[in-house]
């Protein structure tokens, strides 16, 4: 058990899907319905203000704070980021932003995911959510760089991970970049909010300057006292 004040309650729990998804939550890690009943849990909600139920929600547009199942995100500050509302589910947030190149994608995901079992002490918590890259034949030359922080009194785990995804259609070899952040969520036993920043595009191509964008992102995202 993590010993107080580091952490509020320990969770127990199952992988992470970790970085370099497309999306972060998956139907083999997502908590399920008991689970949820079990801790209590209610029926999620997204909200956001002036969006119908389908289409592209614009970030003008948007909630100061966008809520999901356990967990909320700060809107994006720049204009080009939006989401499309059939990709949202009650516990996983995606958003894109606009750029100008055909073979860049910039996006930005959140959601619950599980771990194997309750961590015994933070540095236990950086080995349980350590993915294993070795498995992913997408990437190539993976370079995973993680350090133990807090968000909220929760502990946490910040990463970097970049990588080769090899040639394009056009020939030309394709990169990621990721930032990420996993969050042990204060409210359940079984679950972390996971959230990262990703640029992919052909090699030289992927923008520094954006790199602040996604930091606002990760530094935005909260996990709520409980998957209410």
């Amino acid at each position: 058990m993590f010993s107080r004040p580091a952490v509020c309650s320990v969770v127990l729990a199952v992988l992470v899907c970790l970085p370099g998804c497309e999306v972060v939550e998956s139907s083999r890690t997502a908590p399920s319905p008991a689970s949820i009943r079990a801790a209590g849990g209610a029926g999620p909600r997204l909200t956001t203000s002036g969006s119908p139920s389908g289409g592209v929600l614009e970030a003008e547009k948007m909630s100061p704070r966008l809520q999901y199942r356990g967990f909320s995100l700060a809107k994006p500050g720049e204009k080009e980021w939006y989401l499309n509302m059939k990709e949202q589910t009650p516990q996983r947030a995606i958003l894109h932003r606009r750029v100008k190149s055909p073979t860049r994608t910039v996006y930005f995901a959140a959601g619950l995911n599980l771990i194997d079992r309750a961590p015994q002490s933070p540095e236990d918590f950086l080995r349980l959510v350590k993915p294993n890259l070795s498995g992913d034949g997408a990437l190539q030359k993976p370079v995973y760089t993680p350090r133990l922080t807090t968000v909220g009194g929760q502990p946490a785990v910040a990463y970097e991970l970049s990588a080769s995804l090899g040639a394009g259609r056009d020939g030309k070899t394709r990169v990621l970049r990721d930032r990420g952040l996993i969050i042990l969520h204060p409210g359940h036993p079984v679950t972390v909010v996971q959230a990262v920043f990703s640029q992919r595009g052909n090699e030289g191509e992927l923008d520094e300057t954006l790199e602040s964008e996604g930091r606002a992102l990760l530094e935005g995202v909260q996990a709520l006292a409980s998957l209410d």
